[in-house]
């Protein structure tokens, strides 16, 4: 079969800051702080933060907040930026579409920004009325990244108590109608994501993203019995039922489709239910490109939630669809290991499985792999 295809150079150079981090023999740029522009730490600091956003991202200055806390809404972060050491916490509210760390806006490209030692607190204990407005499930992450936005490292950072996801990557409608990724570039390095109200991460429309010695843990649970659906301390529901993920790998039309997604060392145990890669899109469709490079390893999954179907990890293309062409190409899963199997897999063209280990506890259940519609299959020992 063929390797999976994602740039690695381009990952690792990402993974390590190097694309965007200025030669060493080239000057060091200015520190500013909130304080300079006015924040206090003490109510809401939303505007001071901007200004210091767009000031510092215009003059190549680098935002070192010594590990401060403020209190924001939504706050725009421009390309260039480099922010470092600062706890945000989203401000109470009713208000959908409100991120701490917002990136991207319609009609333009964003791109080389470096977060490092950023903890981004969602408050989700005073938000109310998540997801009335129908957008992206309140769209209320820890960091947002959408629409075209390119070259993005967030590193050693948390996300942790958002109302919708620790991580939302997405393409907010931005795409065109060739199935081309517009996020490229994206990656995450020992991130924590825990606690939040639907996923730890959710991404579509993407091309290179690496998931890098994560945590994205604890996430999609009611935190508070007898409350309101729509208040952030309840669990975000599909169809009445809980479905919090470590990650949510969902493109939903033509265009929002994506290649190389490399997650390693990073663990996705503890979640309202298990991991899942899902396109809502037929492969008849006109323009349709097959979701291409998918590389998961050394990860540790399962799916606590007790029910009878959803799987670890779930990798599947449409339910409804019933020809015979791939969703996804080239899917690797090597020396991961799977509780509360089996895992469920449809729709691939190549696909190995390495080493690892696969438990089945699953009712019914005795065979570790569930797969359909998939074509050049290996799999090597271990995986019983």
């Amino acid at each position: 079969m063929s390797d999976v295809t994602f740039d690695r150079r381009r990952l690792l150079l990402m993974s390590f800051g190097m694309i965007a981090t200025p030669a060493c023999s080239q000057p060091q740029p200015a520190t500013v702080r909130p304080e300079d522009f006015g924040a206090t730490g003490r109510g809401d600091d939303t505007a001071a933060i901007q200004r210091m956003a767009n000031v510092a991202a215009a003059g190549g200055q680098r935002i070192d907040a010594q590990g401060r806390s403020y209190q924001v809404d939504n706050v725009y972060w421009p390309g260039g930026t480099r922010l470092s050491h600062i706890r945000l916490v989203l401000c109470p509210g009713d208000r959908d579409d409100r991120s701490p760390v917002a990136i991207g806006q319609r009609g333009k490209t964003t791109r080389d920004l470096i977060f490092e030692n950023v903890i981004v607190d969602g408050n989700r204990a005073a938000q109310e009325h998540v997801g009335r407005s129908g957008y992206a499930d309140g769209a209320r992450s820890g960091f947002q990244i959408r629409g075209r936005v390119e070259q993005v490292v967030i590193r050693n950072c948390k996300a942790v108590n958002c109302a919708t996801d620790g991580v939302m990557i997405f393409s907010d409608l931005q795409h065109g109608a060739d199935d081309r990724p517009i996020l490229r570039d994206i990656t995450l390095l020992n991130v924590i994501a825990t606690d939040n109200r639907r996923h730890g991460l959710s991404a579509d429309a993407f091309d290179n993203l690496a998931v890098v010695g994560c945590t994205l843990s604890r996430n999609g649970a009611d935190l508070e019995q007898g409350i309101a659906s729509d208040h952030g301390l309840a669990a975000a529901r599909f169809n009445g039922t809980p479905y919090g993920r470590p990650f949510d790998i969902e493109d939903y039309l033509v265009g929002t489709g994506w290649s190389g997604l490399r997650i390693e060392d990073t663990d996705c145990r503890g979640n309202r239910t298990g991991a899942l890669v899902y396109s809502q899109v037929s492969p008849d469709s006109p323009g349709f490109v097959a979701r291409r490079g998918l590389w998961i390893s050394r990860c540790r999954f399962d799916e606590p939630g007790g029910s009878r179907w959803d799987p670890p990890l779930g990798i599947a293309q449409l339910v409804e669809y019933r020809g015979q062409k791939p969703t996804f190409r080239d899917v690797a899963l090597v020396n991961n290991i799977f509780e509360n199997g089996p895992l469920r897999i449809s729709g691939v063209d190549g696909l190995s499985l390495r080493g690892g280990r696969i438990a089945v506890t699953k009712p019914n259940e005795t065979e570790p792999v569930i797969v359909a519609n998939c074509r050049r299959i290996s799999i090597v020992p271990g995986h019983a």
